[in-house]
């Protein structure tokens, strides 16, 4: 009797392990805050969320205070577009002196649009100075990496983008373009950020990264050759109402 208990024990035992064992694992998080006060040696998760959701952060990393810094995507993305955005209210220098910290934005999974047809690369940053300084400045890179790395500066970039910051008051603006040729999914899209802000220094900023497919040489091409025909035709309609 015993040796069948023990028998009966060993086989559940063995049934819970196997449940165990194969039960999925939770889904990580894709969408990413990351910030670094060591020159980018070290980068910290401040906020995460699900790809293609909202991420979130409010609080100070070395000195400097981010006032509803958020991130989103539409990853796994959309035949006509895959985005990355960031926005924040207020980046303030709380401290006496300078201060510096880099940012990076990112997420993970996206698998549209690819390429080839040739994908165009876009990287927008623009906000407002509330408080200049003379050694306030902002370097903004976006980056597409083909490997899906999380918040990786790898990849193909639309290169360092620095608006002016420096100024007491008023607005900034820089954009940049990329074409790529050559794109398979799942991919990632990262935006960095390097905020150097003056004692008291403070803006805010909005930033988006897409992709949007170009059209293909040939559907150009034929658009091109019915513009002549477009032409005569409305010539046409105006000399009949003459």
């Amino acid at each position: 009797m015993m040796l069948r208990i023990l028998k009966v024990i060993a086989a559940v035992s063995a049934v819970l392990g196997i449940m165990i064992f194969a039960a999925p694992s939770p889904a990580l998080a894709n969408l990413e805050i990351q910030m670094s006060t060591d020159g980018g040696a070290t980068y910290t998760v401040e906020a995460q969320a699900a790809s293609g959701g909202t991420a979130t952060f409010t609080g100070t990393v070395g000195g400097l205070s981010f006032n509803v810094t958020a991130t989103d995507s539409n990853s796994p993305g959309a035949p006509t577009k895959a985005i990355l955005e960031g926005t924040t209210l207020n980046v303030q220098n709380d401290t006496a002196s300078t201060a510096t910290v880099l940012v990076k934005l990112g997420d993970t999974g996206f698998t549209a649009p690819t390429a080839p047809p040739t994908v165009m690369m876009s990287s927008h940053i623009g906000g407002s100075v509330t408080t200049g300084g003379a050694s306030n400045a902002l370097t903004f890179q976006s980056y597409v990496d083909p490997a899906n790395g999380q918040n990786t500066q790898a990849g193909t970039t639309t290169g360092a983008q620095s608006p002016n910051i420096t100024v007491a008051t008023g607005s900034f603006s820089s954009d940049a373009f990329k074409t790529i040729p050559t794109l398979a999914s799942p991919y990632s899209i990262t935006e960095f950020f390097s905020i150097t802000l003056s004692a008291a220094g403070r803006f805010g900023f909005q930033s988006n990264t897409q992709l949007t497919p170009l059209p293909e040489p040939a559907t150009m091409a034929g658009a091109l050759s019915a513009l002549p025909m477009l032409g005569l035709y409305y010539l046409r309609r105006r000399r009949a109402r003459a």
